[in-house]
Protein backbone atom coordinates (compact mmCIF):
# COMPACT_ATOMS: atom_id res chain seq x y z
CA UNK A 1 0.00 0.00 0.00
CA UNK A 2 3.13 2.56 0.75
CA UNK A 3 4.39 1.78 -2.65
CA UNK A 4 0.95 2.93 -4.28
CA UNK A 5 0.71 5.80 -2.39
CA UNK A 6 4.21 6.61 -2.91
CA UNK A 7 3.61 6.77 -6.88
CA UNK A 8 0.47 8.32 -6.51
CA UNK A 9 2.27 11.09 -4.99
CA UNK A 10 5.08 11.30 -7.56
CA UNK A 11 2.43 11.08 -10.28
CA UNK A 12 0.77 14.33 -8.91
CA UNK A 13 3.83 16.34 -8.39
CA UNK A 14 4.98 16.19 -11.86
CA UNK A 15 1.56 16.75 -12.96
CA UNK A 16 1.47 20.07 -11.09
CA UNK A 17 5.47 20.65 -12.08
CA UNK A 18 4.40 20.35 -15.76
CA UNK A 19 1.79 22.76 -15.26
CA UNK A 20 3.17 25.55 -13.30
CA UNK A 21 5.80 24.85 -15.98
CA UNK A 22 3.89 25.38 -19.14
CA UNK A 23 1.73 27.97 -17.58
CA UNK A 24 4.74 30.22 -16.41
CA UNK A 25 6.56 29.72 -20.09
CA UNK A 26 3.36 30.41 -21.81
CA UNK A 27 2.99 33.71 -19.96
CA UNK A 28 6.26 34.63 -20.65
CA UNK A 29 6.15 33.81 -24.51
CA UNK A 30 4.19 36.49 -25.75
CA UNK A 31 3.95 39.30 -23.26
CA UNK A 32 4.68 40.21 -20.02
CA UNK A 33 1.47 42.13 -19.33
CA UNK A 34 -0.41 38.81 -18.50
CA UNK A 35 1.13 39.64 -14.86
CA UNK A 36 1.48 43.20 -15.10
CA UNK A 37 -0.14 44.26 -11.55
CA UNK A 38 -0.90 40.49 -10.19
CA UNK A 39 1.61 38.88 -7.44
CA UNK A 40 2.51 35.14 -8.06
CA UNK A 41 -0.24 33.52 -6.35
CA UNK A 42 -2.41 30.62 -6.51
CA UNK A 43 -3.58 28.81 -9.73
CA UNK A 44 -6.61 27.10 -10.23
CA UNK A 45 -7.02 23.66 -11.98
CA UNK A 46 -8.36 23.50 -15.43
CA UNK A 47 -9.90 21.04 -17.63
CA UNK A 48 -10.96 21.71 -21.39
CA UNK A 49 -12.76 19.27 -23.90
CA UNK A 50 -13.00 19.34 -27.11
CA UNK A 51 -16.08 18.99 -29.02
CA UNK A 52 -17.24 19.35 -32.25
CA UNK A 53 -18.48 22.76 -32.54
CA UNK A 54 -16.72 24.16 -29.28
CA UNK A 55 -13.98 24.06 -26.80
CA UNK A 56 -15.33 23.69 -22.89
CA UNK A 57 -12.81 25.31 -20.54
CA UNK A 58 -14.01 23.66 -16.70
CA UNK A 59 -12.04 26.18 -13.93
CA UNK A 60 -12.69 25.14 -10.18
CA UNK A 61 -12.85 28.24 -8.38
CA UNK A 62 -14.93 27.94 -5.81
CA UNK A 63 -15.60 30.94 -3.10
CA UNK A 64 -15.56 33.57 -5.51
CA UNK A 65 -17.91 35.99 -6.48
CA UNK A 66 -18.35 36.76 -10.70
CA UNK A 67 -17.92 39.83 -9.96
CA UNK A 68 -14.40 39.27 -8.68
CA UNK A 69 -12.88 37.49 -11.63
CA UNK A 70 -11.75 38.76 -15.21
CA UNK A 71 -11.76 37.14 -18.16
CA UNK A 72 -9.70 38.27 -21.22
CA UNK A 73 -9.64 36.34 -24.34
CA UNK A 74 -6.95 38.18 -26.76
CA UNK A 75 -3.71 37.12 -28.38
CA UNK A 76 -5.21 33.24 -28.82
CA UNK A 77 -5.22 32.63 -25.08
CA UNK A 78 -7.95 33.21 -22.46
CA UNK A 79 -6.91 34.59 -19.26
CA UNK A 80 -8.65 34.38 -16.05
CA UNK A 81 -7.96 36.38 -13.23
CA UNK A 82 -8.93 37.46 -9.62
CA UNK A 83 -8.84 37.15 -6.05
CA UNK A 84 -10.45 34.86 -3.59
CA UNK A 85 -10.52 36.76 -0.22
CA UNK A 86 -8.39 35.31 3.06
CA UNK A 87 -11.31 34.13 5.54
CA UNK A 88 -10.96 36.35 8.25
CA UNK A 89 -12.11 35.18 12.13
CA UNK A 90 -10.89 37.23 14.46
CA UNK A 91 -12.48 34.78 16.99
CA UNK A 92 -10.84 31.61 16.14
CA UNK A 93 -7.37 30.57 15.98
CA UNK A 94 -6.92 28.57 12.73
CA UNK A 95 -4.80 25.05 12.99
CA UNK A 96 -4.19 24.48 9.39
CA UNK A 97 -5.07 26.30 6.34
CA UNK A 98 -4.97 24.40 2.93
CA UNK A 99 -7.47 26.45 0.97
CA UNK A 100 -5.69 28.51 -1.60
CA UNK A 101 -6.47 32.52 -1.27
CA UNK A 102 -5.04 35.40 -2.70
CA UNK A 103 -4.97 36.79 -6.23
CA UNK A 104 -4.82 34.23 -9.08
CA UNK A 105 -4.14 34.08 -13.03
CA UNK A 106 -5.02 31.18 -14.90
CA UNK A 107 -3.68 31.43 -18.79
CA UNK A 108 -4.54 29.03 -21.73
CA UNK A 109 -3.70 28.73 -24.89
CA UNK A 110 -6.35 28.38 -27.30
CA UNK A 111 -5.96 26.58 -30.35
CA UNK A 112 -5.94 28.15 -33.80
CA UNK A 113 -10.05 27.15 -34.72
CA UNK A 114 -11.01 28.65 -31.47
CA UNK A 115 -13.42 31.90 -32.18
CA UNK A 116 -13.50 35.05 -29.79
CA UNK A 117 -16.64 35.69 -30.92
CA UNK A 118 -20.21 34.14 -28.86
CA UNK A 119 -17.79 33.26 -25.88
CA UNK A 120 -20.32 32.08 -23.12
CA UNK A 121 -19.73 31.51 -19.40
CA UNK A 122 -21.66 30.73 -16.28
CA UNK A 123 -20.17 30.36 -12.79
CA UNK A 124 -22.17 27.35 -10.87
CA UNK A 125 -21.19 25.45 -7.83
CA UNK A 126 -17.79 27.02 -7.62
CA UNK A 127 -16.67 26.23 -11.35
CA UNK A 128 -16.29 28.71 -14.15
CA UNK A 129 -17.01 26.96 -17.47
CA UNK A 130 -16.43 28.75 -20.31
CA UNK A 131 -17.87 28.03 -23.98
CA UNK A 132 -15.63 29.16 -26.70
CA UNK A 133 -16.86 27.97 -30.63
CA UNK A 134 -14.56 26.63 -33.09
CA UNK A 135 -14.45 28.76 -36.42
CA UNK A 136 -16.83 27.02 -39.03
CA UNK A 137 -14.34 25.06 -41.43
CA UNK A 138 -14.46 26.08 -45.24
CA UNK A 139 -16.59 23.68 -47.42
CA UNK A 140 -15.65 22.50 -49.73
CA UNK A 141 -16.90 21.54 -52.99
CA UNK A 142 -16.97 17.90 -54.07
CA UNK A 143 -14.69 17.14 -57.26
CA UNK A 144 -15.85 15.86 -60.31
CA UNK A 145 -14.47 12.22 -60.57
CA UNK A 146 -13.95 11.65 -64.34
CA UNK A 147 -16.47 8.05 -65.04
CA UNK A 148 -14.06 5.24 -65.72
CA UNK A 149 -15.98 3.51 -69.09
Amino acid sequence: MWKHDHYELLRLLYERLNRLLEDSLARHQNTIELNHGVEEGWEPAVDIYEANDHYLIMVEISGLHLNSMKLRCQRGRLTIQGVRAIPENDEDEHHRMEIASGKFIRSVPLPADASTRGIQYRYEDGVLTVTIPRKKRASRSPRNKPSSK
